[in-house]
Formats: C-alpha cells, structure tokens, sequence
C-alpha cells in the first residue's frame, strides 16, 4: 500500500513538473513575441523598421531603437527591390521571420514604399 501511494505522490510531483515547465516555456515564448513583433499561427514573426546595415547573409534593422540582425537564405522572399544587396541605409521595411537555431531567419522582407508629401504652405514659393 505504500508504495502505491509513494508512486501515486511521484505521478502527481512529475505531472506537476511537467505543467510548470511548459507553463514556463509558454511564457518565454510570449514574451519573445511582445519584443519581436507580431505572432501568427505559424510562429512567424513581422516587424516594421529600418535598414540599419545589409552583409552578404545578414540583414541588421533598427526596431524601436534596438538593432536586429536577421539571416538572408536564398529561400528569403524578397518584394519591392531584386536583391537584399539592393537596400540602403535608412530604408522602411517590413521584414516577416522566425527563429531557428537561435537566429532570426528572414521569410520575406518588403520594401515599404516611401512617403513622399507636398512641401507645407509656408516652405512653398508662391506662399511668400
């Protein structure tokens, strides 16, 4: 009788355990996507930023003042340029990805299109 209840104690300790540690994981989880960006059912992640520096296999951004290196693969999505190679410092982009042997591995990046506005009122010629 003992030991049924010794191993009964045993079940309920490592059940415990186990839902503890997932529990855990679950949160590491979540607070990585509050700091990268937005989660998707498939654990992409996307954020919005700007080029701070492109390299060969790697692209760094500017997120919220926090610098972010990605891995650029050849399986990389690429719209709005022909090539990674082709950004330039200061460019918005939008870069979609996920993490993989503790890299952030780039899915796609898109080059956000420019806002360009009219000069204000006062800056114009024909105001003054």
């Amino acid at each position: 009788m003992k030991r049924f209840f010794g191993t009964m104690a045993m079940v309920a300790v490592l059940g415990i355990s186990g839902v503890a540690l997932a529990n855990n994981q679950a949160n590491k989880n979540n607070q990585g996507a509050a700091m990268s960006g937005h989660q998707s059912a498939q654990k992409a992640l996307t954020i919005e930023g700007k080029v701070l520096k492109v390299e060969r296999d790697h692209l760094i951004l500017d997120y919220r003042g926090a610098a972010v290196q990605f891995k650029v693969s050849r399986d990389t999505q690429i719209q709005g340029v022909t090539s990674v190679r082709n950004l330039t410092e200061g460019q918005q982009v939008r870069a979609s990805f996920e993490m993989r042997d503790n890299e952030n591995e780039l899915k796609t990046i898109t080059l956000m299109p420019s806002s360009t506005y009219p000069s204000s009122p006062e800056s114009s010629p024909s105001s003054r």
